[in-house]
């Protein structure tokens, strides 16, 4: 561990999945030829929310938010600031962050501002609000991460349409001396990025290069993709862990962003996780992009799968290509 850097902890968290679901089976009856049982044991999806026309990713963002404040007993007076990590945002300006801050009513003392990231999305924005945390003293940060991707699909990819989903989460970032029974302190931090390769998943439309008027839909490079997390990642865990004098069989559970149980599979043969330490919850999500870790942390809770003491590596990775992970111990 970095004595020189005060880490923050990381709070509550409470999350928002659009009404509509799409099925497997409903996918497959729209394309026949699909062999979503073949795409089910790759991806581990087997149903997504999909965003209506009248949800999206600020709205799923306010509503988890709004959720996290009345349970937390927070007024929008307590919070300092607002940090959202999406790539589908409301307008092209302004950024999402201070639509959130007006719907929420929070301070004008506030600050917010937006990051534009992916799946690596929540190690950054944890990292993001904890440096900011000096400047709203004694006031937590919220930390929305969250996409409606299914606006940014293709209706006939199905590499793509059948493992994402749409959601939101909302986190309070602390100070440490204001973590509770629960949160999540964090002890180290790395992270990570190969500008070289971004073009392995993309969006090419729809910004300057050809246009903000050009089509915007996905284009990954899925064997690409898994190439880079499986170079990446085990890397940057062992990285993480030596560092602070430990070995794999130290972590207590490794909560990955949520890519497809392939990925997730493929990373613990590599890193000699046990079985019972990888968390695996996507079934009924998808991959839920920047709001994937956050999400599976409400869930491992609420499962009882977190108990004080325990050291817990969370890592993302994705768009950019870009990575990020965090050494937390539950408080």
């Amino acid at each position: 561990m970095n004595d020189t850097v005060l880490f923050p902890a990381i709070g509550p968290t409470r999350y928002t999945l659009p009404r509509t679901v799409v099925t497997n089976d409903d996918l497959m009856r729209e394309h026949p030829h699909w062999d979503m049982g073949r795409v089910a044991r790759r991806t581990g999806v087997t149903s997504r929310h999909i965003a209506a026309p009248d949800e999206t990713a600020l709205t799923l963002a306010v509503d988890a938010a709004s959720s996290l404040l009345a349970d937390s007993e927070l007024q929008p007076k307590d919070v300092g600031g607002v940090v959202v990590c999406t790539q589908t945002p409301e307008y092209r300006l302004p950024a999402n962050a201070p639509l959130a801050h007006a719907r929420l009513g929070l301070s004008a003392n506030a600050l917010a501002l937006d990051l534009s990231l992916a799946c690596s999305g929540f190690p950054y924005s944890v990292a993001v609000a904890g440096g900011l945390l000096p400047a709203t003293p004694d006031a937590p940060i919220l930390v929305l991460t969250g996409d409606t991707y299914s606006r940014l699909i293709a209706p006939d990819d199905r590499s793509t349409r059948s493992v994402f989903g749409d959601g939101a989460a909302a986190t309070l970032i602390l100070p440490p001396s204001s973590a509770a029974a629960g949160d999540l302190q964090v002890l180290d931090a790395a992270f990570g990025t190969n500008g070289h390769d971004a073009a392995r998943f993309m969006v090419s439309g729809g910004g300057a290069a050809k246009g903000f008027a050009s089509e915007q839909t996905i284009e990954m490079d899925g064997v690409g993709m898994l190439a880079f997390v499986r170079d990446a990642i085990p890397a940057t865990v062992v990285q993480l862990l030596e560092r602070n004098q430990l070995g794999v069989e130290d972590v207590d559970l490794f909560v990955f962003h949520q890519a497809s149980t392939l990925a997730l599979e493929a990373l613990a043969g590599d890193l000699g996780i046990a079985a019972d330490r990888l968390y695996i919850d996507m079934a009924d999500t998808g991959n839920l992009v920047s709001a994937s870790i956050p999400v599976c942390l409400r869930r491992a809770e609420l499962a009882g799968r977190l108990q004080s003491g325990m050291r817990v590596v969370l890592a993302g990775f994705g768009v950019g290509l870009s990575w990020g992970g965090l050494l937390t111990t539950v408080k």
